[in-house]
């Protein structure tokens, strides 16, 4: 299991670069490029909101990941999430 308590160091920057990689086997580049977009825009807002992700598809499947990779987000998104599964 691996902890991660801030989404501003080298270790969440490699479970992005996994969690896309992995995408990237299911979906197309464009699609991937997206999902790496509307990401980064959920952490660039303190991943309260994202402009086109209004159904938080992107964040969901992020943390939903992780969650089936024993990657444990201490920190505010897993609160975000609760009721919208």
């Amino acid at each position: 299991m691996q902890y991660l308590t801030t989404d501003d160091n080298a270790d969440m920057g490699r479970v992005v670069d996994q969690w896309l990689h992995e995408l990237c086997q299911t979906y197309s580049l464009t699609q991937c490029q997206q999902a790496a977009f509307l990401l980064g825009q959920w952490a660039g807002n303190g991943w309260q909101w994202c402009d086109g992700d209004e159904y938080a598809w992107v964040l969901k499947s992020f943390v939903n990941w992780a969650n089936d990779h024993d990657i444990i987000l201490n920190w505010a998104i897993p609160v975000l999430l609760r009721g919208w599964e």
